[in-house]
């Protein structure tokens, strides 16, 4: 389903990670979306390496929850902060919950949807990470 706001790029994601469905999740976002993993990591750009991130978490069998808490458009482009958290199984077999809040870019599609462009799950943890000149 593909979302009709920017809001909803958001509100759908979580269902379609939850349902472990990787295609629903893809279709989310931009052919050559950005993702920002955790820092240390290099991003993640283009659909099959995005594919492929994306498994790593559907994999974990995971339970994600988020809340959007503001969303500022301006034209074709918006911004939404999103806390969230997720329960996942690691590999050993153990439950762990990690959390964070995601600051995203959204973009108004020629035929009126809206697809993630940048999808910063851990932008807390880079605000407090400083980066080498």
């Amino acid at each position: 389903m593909p979302a009709r706001t920017p809001k909803e790029v958001e509100d759908l994601f979580p269902e379609a990670m939850n349902a472990r469905d990787i295609d629903a999740m893809l279709a989310l976002y931009e052919p050559d979306t950005v993702f920002v993993p955790e820092p240390g990591q290099a991003p993640v750009q283009g659909e099959q390496a995005l594919r492929e991130h994306l498994r790593t978490f559907t994999d974990a069998q995971p339970e994600l929850s988020t809340e959007v808490r503001h969303v500022v458009q301006a034209g074709d482009i918006a911004l939404s902060w999103i806390p969230w958290s997720m329960k996942r199984t690691k590999a050993d077999g153990t439950q762990e919950t990690i959390s964070g809040r995601a600051v995203n870019v959204v973009r108004r599609q020629p035929d009126g949807t809206w697809r993630t462009l940048i999808d910063n799950p851990f932008f807390e943890e880079y605000w407090e990470t400083p980066t080498e000149s």
